[in-house]
């Protein structure tokens, strides 16, 4: 369901957990020297001199008194659903998202922008990396896709959901 839909993976978060909304607890922003983490080659789409990415975690939870999602018995900070990487021109970033700690859902809504979100991708693999931070073992399903505004790419995103989001929809069996 959240790997094909063309809908906001925040929105699906937040309803899917009954939560107020979807925490965003961002990772890392800053200029792709594309050195480091591969980029999808849609990438090259992106049009400008400064390529700017940004790395968050989506977390739908009760929040403690410092914004992070805590678990249920009051514990540490929950394990996030979604990894996700965007890719953007530095122009398009400040324009389409101003509110940094915000979701990109958040964001291109509050602005009313219309989009386009083409899906070009379906992944499934493995990453220490995110086992670690899912607290959950791989294989990890993700994808990425596009979002045009006015037959142009505004932005290239990669999501890598946890694998315990079955816990939320429910066994694969009927």
């Amino acid at each position: 369901m959240l790997l094909l839909s063309d809908g906001s993976v925040t929105r699906h978060l937040a309803v899917l957990y009954g939560a107020r909304k979807t925490e965003v607890e961002v990772r890392w922003q800053g200029e792709d020297d594309g050195v480091g983490r591969a980029a999808p080659n849609d990438v090259k789409m992106i049009k400008g001199d400064r390529i700017i990415r940004r790395e968050v975690f989506l977390r739908p939870s009760a929040l403690d008194g410092d914004g992070r999602g805590v678990d249920e018995d009051g514990g540490g900070a929950t394990p996030p659903a979604v990894y996700a990487s965007s890719w953007w021109s530095e122009t398009e970033m400040k324009k389409f998202m101003p509110e940094r700690e915000s979701s990109m859902w958040a964001n291109l809504r509050t602005q009313h922008v219309e989009l386009y979100r083409e899906i070009r991708m379906v992944y499934c693999g493995h990453s220490a990396e995110l086992e670690e931070v899912f607290q959950a073992k791989g294989p990890f399903w993700g994808r990425h896709y596009i979002f045009w505004n006015g037959g142009e790419p505004i932005t290239i995103v990669y999501e890598v959901f946890n694998p315990s989001l079955v816990d939320v929809l429910g066994p694969l069996e009927a």
